[in-house]
Formats: C-alpha cells, structure tokens, sequence
C-alpha cells in the first residue's frame, strides 16, 4: 500500500498522534466536572478496547464509566431552558 519510507512515517505520525491524545486526555482528568476522557473518546467513535489501550485502564472500567455515563444522561432533564417563561406582569 505504502512505499516504506512512507509507512515508516505514518506509523511515526501514528505515534505521535496518540501521545497527544494521552496528554490531552491527562490534562482533562485534572478539570472538575468535566466530561470524563474516556466519554469523549467515545463520542469521537473509538471503541472501549482502543479507549481502555490509550488510558491504559481495564475494558472492564472503561465500560462501567460509559455506562454511568449513560444512565446519568438518561436519568438528568434539560440543563436549561431556551425560552424564559412567560409572565403575567407585562
């Protein structure tokens, strides 16, 4: 597929991109009440074995946490409303 000076670069640029993934994930865990890393990654459509390598936690873990996850989503109404109610006083 790949000449092999260039798969020698993708697989660096490969490398790459998942320490940045590391690190930014690393920085998120330091932030309270953000969104949890392994949610993000989830959203962004890595799958619980690709997430559980990258933050090297168990499949195990990483499923429970995207499981909270989703009965906490499910269980909270909106954040806030769009519109203000209206009031009688005008």
């Amino acid at each position: 597929m790949f000449e092999s000076g260039q798969e020698v670069a993708v697989e660096e640029m490969i490398r790459y991109l998942k320490a940045l993934v590391i690190l930014q994930a690393a920085m998120m865990e330091r932030v309270e009440g953000g969104p949890k890393p392994e949610v993000l990654l989830h959203r962004a459509g890595l799958g619980i074995q690709e997430i559980s390598d990258v933050l090297d936690r168990s499949y195990a873990a990483v499923a429970q946490t995207l499981s909270r996850e989703r009965r906490a989503k499910r269980h909270a109404g909106p954040r806030h409303k769009l519109l203000p109610e209206a009031s009688d006083e005008s």
